[in-house]
């Protein structure tokens, strides 16, 4: 199997694992990342994982999703890094720019979008973005947004 058939299978199955465990509860799952800048095959699946009353506590997510995390990743030889995010996360992040979402926005690929939540998220992050004209500098790998300037 190629390298990147594995990788959308991986996803694919990850993603059909969610929905059987949380049905209309699961928003989104969306890929991010190297895999999406610059596939490699020693790196791992970056994953956002956006799903409605989620639980705060550590200890039962651990044991919802490590188990999953490790099945697929022993089936397809990679490695899953998922977060795991409310639609109220995903708003707040984007409201205060969670370097998370702003990492997104360098590149994603939606697997899954239940009523475009994210999609409409991520996109009112980048209309924010373009209004302040804020841009992103490669060489030192950080984003000049002018309202966020420190002032003396």
């Amino acid at each position: 199997m190629k390298f990147q058939s594995k990788i959308d299978k991986a996803i694919g199955e990850f993603k059909d694992r969610l929905l059987g465990e949380f049905g209309d509860n699961l928003v989104s799952v969306v890929v991010f990342g190297s895999q999406i800048k610059k596939p490699r095959w020693d790196s791992d699946i970056d994953l956002l994982i956006v799903i409605k009353n989620l639980t705060s506590d550590w200890r039962e997510m651990d044991n919802r999703f490590s188990g999953m995390e490790y099945d697929i990743s022993v089936k397809y030889g990679v490695s899953i890094s998922a977060v795991y995010y409310t639609p109220e996360d995903v708003e707040f992040s984007i409201r205060v720019r969670d370097r998370l979402f702003l990492g997104i926005l360098l590149g994603y690929r939606v697997a899954y979008d239940k009523n475009a939540v994210f999609e409409e998220n991520i996109t009112k992050l980048k209309n924010e973005l373009d209004k302040e004209h804020a841009t992103y500098i490669p060489d030192r790998k950080v984003w000049y947004i002018p309202s966020m300037k420190l002032r003396a």
